[in-house]
């Protein structure tokens, strides 16, 4: 790009070459010396910033919602939902053990009586000593008989008693109203494992629930203890 320098002199316009640029140059027409000015930078041309479109913000994490568990009965784990923890049922042997013991050795007794024994005139063997034997199957079968129609479920929120088969009896103590939870074991039963418990609640003075012969009350007994208030 040339560069137009005025002649003081002779005030004649004279072009230049920009490589000539602050370089001193005589005029052509007058021979007067001449500075040929520099090149003067321009200056940069603003450019608008261009502004990107801001991301839409990002939606807020959704609120965990707070479920509140529901309780129907005051005391631990008693929740609306009632679940059972476990049922047990008194023990035959357990229960009376020298009973138990002498019950069988009667009727073992009395089988072997009844095999030899016979009626010296007639020869023939003597009917009614089947019933020594006889009367200890029967106490064996009330025994068991008494097992399988009894048992106590604990629940989350009660213990439950039942009686019978056809006709059933049933008492029921919620673990919220529990006043007296005891355990009563002989020194037998204690090396047994088994005794019996008794359930009472505030609004009753006498025992509402009581089990003979239990296997581990003492378990039964921290389950109950468990979901009291």
């Amino acid at each position: 790009m040339p560069i137009k320098v005025n002649c003081l002199n002779c005030d004649k316009t004279i072009k230049a070459s920009d490589k000539y640029a602050g370089q001193k140059a005589k005029c052509p027409g007058c021979g007067n010396v001449l500075r040929i000015p520099e090149l003067t930078a321009m200056p940069p041309i603003p450019i608008a910033a261009t502004v990107e479109p801001s991301a839409p913000p990002l939606p807020d994490p959704p609120k965990q919602q707070v479920v509140q568990e529901v309780f129907s009965d005051s005391g631990r784990g008693n929740t609306a939902k009632e679940q059972d923890l476990l049922v047990v049922r008194p023990s035959t042997f357990r229960t009376r053990p020298i009973k138990y013991v002498l019950v069988c050795f009667l009727i073992f007794i009395g089988i072997v009586l009844a095999s030899v024994a016979e009626d010296p005139s007639t020869g023939q063997s003597l009917p009614w000593v089947w019933g020594i034997p006889a009367a200890g199957l029967l106490l064996l079968a009330k025994w068991h008989f008494e097992k399988l129609t009894t048992s106590l479920k604990i629940t989350n929120r009660r213990s439950i008693l039942r009686h019978g088969i056809l006709s059933k009896r049933t008492r029921e103590v919620r673990h919220s109203d529990v006043r007296l939870l005891q355990i009563d074991q002989s020194m037998i039963q204690r090396l047994l494992s088994v005794g019996s418990l008794s359930i009472a609640s505030a609004g009753h003075g006498e025992v509402e629930i009581m089990v003979k012969g239990i296997k581990n009350p003492e378990h039964v007994k921290e389950t109950v203890d468990g979901y009291r208030p």
